[in-house]
């Protein structure tokens, strides 16, 4: 009896320790996702649909509509060398070439035409598709060209400055444009291109190879000589290098997710993600098949794809935001759900159901109807979604939640309590 008994006991414990160790056990942050592997992936995007869109260095644009189960080579593009994919507000597909110019695709990538008059440089390196679906676009050595016609014709910019090597171009809320260059920095025009002041993000730093903005206005700027990743708090005027924990200066790419975490690929020590506006960072390999991170693409669930070399394409396991879609089976009619708990301290879940995709904005108020915070602003595919809000600095009483799409209206009422 005592042996069957220690026996069970045993048996007991190597379950119990079994079952923790498997609780425990790391989930790799990245998962490798099917696109055939051997080519340098240069740039990733992700249309409304969810259908994700890859060009490469030698093989044109690969295209998944299955979140990267399979993937399908498209049609000729350019020589196929894509620099550059962007999607405008109507589905359009646009890629930017090694010597052949810009390529359009109307029907969502099976077929593709050259757009090129008035482009007279042919290698583009930076699109940039501003809210109006203006396209503007960087080149090697001919600087920027804008297009008001679908890319119809282009027009050049920067007339009276010189621009070169173009990489990256964005447009801040005072709709100042903001350029990235290879081999001079950061040039800024105040004026829709007409001139434009070069700040050089350090006497070493010049080559820039990404750009981006959060939320508060602060740029980041990624350099492939070293430089890391640099800072702006003032429009670009001044920078700080912010590369504690970051092992390798030579950044390919910059993403912003959402909650304003920033991610950094780096030429050979893969992902890092700083949760802190970039003051410290934090390595995100496992999982990583190639450490030579050139891209990343954001799903409207936050999940982040990485493009690699030589190691195709990467997807994360988890959601990098407080927003999950739970279920993407499409609900028979739109919902905003009472929250959970409710009272709550110090966090409630917050889910809501689309019936149809939609543009989403989820804003909270208090009793006098002043906005206190908004925690979706994003075009969500059709399911099931959820919120953690996890509210800062508020006093107790009663809160409203409201979710408006683009055919449906709702909210909560919800009570914090300290």
């Amino acid at each position: 009896m005592k042996k069957r008994f220690t026996k069970s006991v045993t048996l007991i414990i190597s379950v119990f320790f079994l079952l923790e160790c498997n609780l425990f056990a790391q989930t790799n942050f990245w998962k490798q996702i099917n696109l055939p592997t051997g080519m340098d992936v240069f740039t990733l995007a992700i249309n409304s649909s969810g259908h994700l869109f890859a060009g490469t260095n030698s093989s044109g644009v690969y295209r998944s509509t299955n979140d990267g189960s399979s993937w399908t080579q498209l049609s000729a593009v350019g020589g196929g060398v894509i620099k550059r994919i962007s999607i405008n507000s109507n589905g359009h597909l646009f890629a930017g070439t090694e010597g052949y110019g810009m390529y359009r695709s109307t029907d969502n990538g099976a077929s593709w035409s050259p757009i090129n008059i008035g482009l007279t440089d042919t290698y583009v390196n930076g699109i940039l598709i501003k809210t109006n679906n203006d396209l503007l676009v960087g080149t090697a050595t001919g600087g920027i060209f804008l297009s008001t016609d679908n890319g119809n014709t282009w027009t050049k910019v920067n007339t009276s400055t010189t621009i070169s090597y173009v990489n990256a171009i964005l447009i801040n809320s005072s709709g100042h444009i903001l350029i990235g260059s290879g081999n001079g920095g950061v040039y800024r025009s105040a004026d829709n291109g007409n001139s434009w002041v070069q700040k050089v993000p350090g006497a070493f730093y010049a080559a820039v190879t990404s750009l981006i903005i959060n939320s508060s206005g602060h740029l980041f700027a990624g350099s492939s000589n070293n430089g890391g990743v640099l800072r702006s708090t003032d429009n670009g005027d001044n920078w700080t290098q912010i590369n504690s924990g970051i092992t390798n200066l030579n950044v390919q790419a910059l993403a912003i997710n959402s909650n304003g975490h920033l991610f950094a690929g780096t030429f050979n020590a893969g992902v890092f993600r700083s949760t802190d506006n970039g003051n410290t960072w934090t390595q995100l390999n496992t999982g990583l098949k190639s450490v030579k991170v050139l891209s990343f693409a954001f799903s409207t669930a936050g999940y982040i794809y990485a493009s690699t070399g030589s190691g195709g394409v990467h997807k994360s396991n988890e959601t990098t935001t407080d927003i999950k879609m739970i279920d993407n089976n499409i609900p028979s009619s739109f919902a905003l759900n009472q929250n959970h708990p409710n009272p709550f301290n110090p966090e409630t879940v917050i889910s809501w159901k689309l019936a149809a995709s939609s543009y989403v904005q989820v804003k909270i108020y208090d009793a006098l109807g002043r906005e206190i915070e908004t925690l979706v602003n994003e075009y969500q595919p059709a399911g099931t979604y959820q919120f953690v809000w996890q509210p800062k600095n508020i006093s107790s009483g009663i809160y409203f939640c409201i979710l408006t799409t683009d055919k449906f209206s709702s909210f909560i009422k919800m009570m914090f309590i300290k």
